[in-house]
């Protein structure tokens, strides 16, 4: 096989967790062999290796003779989900701060000003496009986390995030919340740049828990989800 080609442990594994985390898997959908055979193209052997991967990143559960169970999203993962990332995300910037990059943050800041405005939220709607949104917004907060050292850091954190994910997909991606994000995003960057560190990690602790509230407002106002699609917001079907 060629150097650099996805393998199809890999692809198996990509593709069941893409499913996952856009949750064209709905949580607590019970899937089986023949389905993801169907779906992933691949056969049983990488298939197995990949749900192997998923259980150990608790995004399934492998139950012998009676399928695949798709890990549950409720309440109690919102509260677990932000209660880590409020422990780590401002504890990175007092403990790191220093260590990120100026230029980079000055990008960060351009891009949340000239790339997530009104008129580019509502054509994103519109277009059913608003998940796509959010990329800057992962991209910027793992940024923040990769200026850590500590490499079991990154790997956990890899973690709440793809729960993160999930959280946006089932509680319809808040099209306000997002808009609301952006002067917190570029608050926190301003801060960084004064070398205001203390601060920077408040103003982030600030944003996480606007955010939580954010998750658990829309997932009471959507009454939560059942099977594949049945409660999924129709912007992102």
């Amino acid at each position: 096989m060629e150097t650099g080609k996805e393998t199809l442990k890999q692809q198996a594994y990509r593709i069941i967790k893409n499913k996952i985390l856009y949750c064209e898997y709905a949580p607590n959908e019970i899937l089986n062999e023949e389905l993801l055979l169907k779906d992933t193209g691949c056969s049983r052997a990488p298939i197995r290796d990949a749900l192997s991967r998923l259980e150990q990143e608790h995004l399934l559960v492998i139950m012998p003779k009676k399928g695949i169970r798709i890990a549950d999203v409720n309440l109690n993962d919102i509260t677990s989900v932000f209660e880590m990332r409020c422990m780590v995300e401002p504890y990175v910037i007092r403990m790191y701060g220093e260590c990120l990059d100026k230029e980079k943050l000055r990008k960060y800041r351009k891009r949340f000003e000239s790339d997530i405005t009104p008129e580019r939220v509502m054509k994103a709607a519109k277009e059913n496009r608003l998940l796509e949104m959010y990329t800057l917004d992962d991209e910027f907060h793992q940024y923040l986390i990769q200026s850590s050292p500590n490499p079991y850091m990154w790997l956990s954190m890899e973690l709440i995030y793809n729960q993160n994910i999930r959280l946006r997909v089932l509680t319809s991606i808040d099209r306000g919340r997002l808009m609301k994000s952006n002067p917190e995003h570029t608050a926190i960057i301003d801060l960084l740049l004064e070398d205001r560190y203390e601060d920077a990690a408040e103003e982030m602790k600030n944003h996480l828990n606007k955010a939580k509230q954010g998750s658990f407002d829309a997932l009471i106002k959507n009454g939560g989800w059942n099977q594949r699609g049945e409660k999924f917001p129709a912007e992102i079907m």
